[in-house]
């Protein structure tokens, strides 16, 4: 007897328990569903493309799994794979709408299918695919340029009163296979302080060969006792493509002990002026020349002397003896 109950107890609770399942399965019901696709094309270079791909899902019913998104880029003339990019996993809140966005850099060419999965619980549950064309038509909104600012250096010209004449040399390094384009070189000097524009220069750039490395300097008047950034920018038309900084500081500070008192120091920019350095040296190396001159010239003239010394005590000694 107690085996037939002990049957009749587990016949009893297979099926409560497939009731329960049944139950939470009705309670999670949900459908995913991809409803639309938007492009756009947000930077547009000579050579790259970065196309905004945004899709909107829709779910339908109990709160979905964790749900991601493919996104895929295919070239329309070859058929080849360029780009894939993936989402986060996420749950997708009940009876709701969402819109999830990918960024796909590619490069520019002619047309791209744009492939999407849905992926909800790791099955995909919806796919779609849309198409764009003519991309090499679109106007470039940020120019690129092979040249690059390789580095900048500063030099002190004239100093007069409070104010500083800073020759400042570019070092634009060509990267590219061909001579660069014709550009315009913007040079700035900015009061660090106080964000204010001291000076600001332009200057026509021609072509660059490929592979080489061109010297560009211009002159920036500032007043005296300030630290300023130089701000260089070079344009093609309208657009900025190529950006570089450096700092010249005529007011330095520094940290002095652990307290981190702030000293500031009054650098005298006389110290740093090139001309007349290069004058003073001209001259000391003057000096050290006929220094060097009189020097070989005293051994000739010591020997001459004696020789006539020896000659009148010769004398003097054979008059004596006559």
């Amino acid at each position: 007897m107690r085996w037939l109950a002990l049957l009749l107890v587990v016949s009893l609770l297979v099926p409560a328990t497939g009731c329960i399942r049944d139950f939470e399965d009705r309670e999670r019901h949900n459908r995913v569903d991809l409803r639309s696709i938007d492009v756009a094309a947000p930077n547009v270079t000579t050579g790259t493309v970065d196309l905004a791909v945004n899709a909107t899902l829709d779910n339908r019913g109990s709160e979905s799994d964790e749900t991601r998104l493919r996104v895929k880029a295919f070239d329309t003339q070859t058929g080849f794979l360029d780009e894939t990019e993936e989402t986060a996993n996420r749950t997708l809140t009940e009876d709701t709408t969402v819109t999830v966005g990918v960024l796909l850099e590619l490069p520019r060419r002619a047309g791209y299918r744009i492939e999407i999965e849905v992926f909800e619980g790791g099955r995909i549950v919806d796919s779609s695919h849309v198409t764009v064309r003519n991309l090499a038509s679109l106007e470039p909104t940020i120019q690129e340029t092979s040249v690059s600012i390789s580095e900048m250096e500063f030099m002190v010209r004239n100093v007069s009163r409070d104010r500083v004449r800073i020759e400042t040399q570019l070092y634009l390094t060509n990267e590219g296979d061909g001579d660069s384009s014709p550009l315009r070189l913007q040079v700035k000097a900015r009061d660090v302080e106080t964000g204010l524009l001291a000076d600001e220069l332009w200057t026509d750039l021609g072509p660059i060969p490929p592979q080489q490395t061109r010297i560009e300097s211009v002159e920036l008047d500032v007043p005296d006792e300030h630290n300023y950034a130089v701000e260089a920018a070079l344009w093609d038309d309208n657009l900025t493509v190529e950006t570089g900084q450096g700092t010249v500081e005529l007011a330095p500070t520094s940290i002095r002990n652990a307290s981190e008192t702030i000293e500031v120091k009054d650098p005298s920019v006389e110290d740093f002026l090139r001309e007349e350095h290069d004058r003073d040296r001209e001259r000391a190396q003057g000096d050290r020349d006929v220094a060097d001159a009189q020097a070989q010239e005293t051994p000739a003239l010591g020997a001459a002397v004696l020789a006539v010394l020896a000659a009148a005590a010769v004398a003097w000694r054979w008059r004596n003896e006559r």
